[in-house]
């Protein structure tokens, strides 16, 4: 049976609920957390029968919070799955997924006609097997990026794919480090730049003369007289990492597995998405003291420089 639990957004209202269903000996196999504004609790309890829920409903509305309990049909994700298979299945034209190894994952009926094969026998089939010089991980590997409307020939008719490689966790982190300095490249190169035009060249056509080391000038000249930037560009930097967010958004969307979601994500989707507004503005503050330690931390490295110039 699968229930659908109406309450009030509020933490400790999951462990009562739960406690309740452990008084009684039901199991609970999987639960989830829906609704408009957060504030439903959907659970899938196979040993409860409608007699026991009978007799729950009003110990389940006798918890501070709990607005109403009834019997739903679907789980949510349940709903979602159904919905997309509905979706698939009445498209007159082939869609299928295939992973990293280029094996088909899952098909819709018309993809399953196509292919010769059932439904239930597509998942695990190698895509080269119907595609002609088909190699994904070649692909991948020759683009390094995402690839839209590529043009793949299956059994002599011509379909466009639609590849997105970053669903590895060991790929998709760096892809968005990488996409994060190119985005954000711009205003540290312009402070290095402008603080190295600021040095006198008669410093080094004097080390020069002295038959200093490029490493040695890079250091004992070049490095102290722009240290100050640099300590500006690192702490700016690293308080733009926290606020990260379009460079996630527009890549990964948090995925796979969370692996990419940021702070600034996770208080966007608990803000505008979940509604949980107590779990949104604790992010927020979270931010904020890592972001006030970051200035902080630049504070204190510039008066310590300073002294140490003095």
């Amino acid at each position: 049976m699968r229930i659908k639990v109406h309450c009030q957004n509020r933490i400790g209202i999951l462990r009562d609920i739960l406690n309740l269903l452990v008084e009684y000996g039901i199991n609970v196999a999987r639960g989830e957390v829906g609704g408009e504004h957060g504030n439903a609790i959907y659970l899938h309890c196979p040993n409860l029968i409608n007699i026991q829920f009978q007799a729950l409903r009003p110990k389940f509305e006798a918890i501070a919070g709990v607005f109403g309990v009834k019997r739903v049909g679907l789980m949510p994700s349940e709903r979602r799955h159904m919905e997309l298979n509905a979706l698939l299945g009445a498209l007159e034209f082939p869609v299928l997924s295939i992973d990293m190894g280029g094996s088909i994952v899952a098909a819709n009926r018309a993809a399953a006609q196509l292919l010769g094969v059932r439904v239930d026998e597509v998942p695990g089939i190698p895509l080269s097997r119907y595609a002609e010089d088909f190699d994904l991980p070649e692909l991948v590997r020759a683009n390094k990026s995402r690839i839209n409307g590529m043009r793949v020939k299956v059994k002599g008719d011509v379909f466009l794919a639609d590849i997105a490689p970053l669903n590895h966790e060991w790929l998709a982190l760096p892809a968005v480090a990488l996409a994060t300095v190119w985005w954000g490249i711009g205003m540290p190169m312009m402070l290095f730049l402008a603080s190295l035009q600021q040095i006198p060249h008669d410093v080094y056509e004097a080390a020069a003369l002295d038959n200093t080391s490029r490493w040695r000038s890079f250091r004992h000249i070049t490095l102290p007289a722009i240290r100050h930037s640099v300590i500006l560009v690192a702490v700016t930097q690293m308080i733009a990492q926290l606020q990260v967010f379009g460079q996630v958004q527009l890549l990964t969307q948090g995925g796979p597995n969370n692996s990419t979601r940021s702070l600034v994500m996770f208080v966007y989707e608990a803000m505008f998405e979940q509604w949980q507004l107590g779990y949104a503005a604790a992010g927020a503050q979270a931010l904020f003291l890592l972001m006030l330690a970051g200035i902080s931390l630049q504070g204190w490295l510039e008066r310590r420089a300073g002294k140490a110039q003095s």
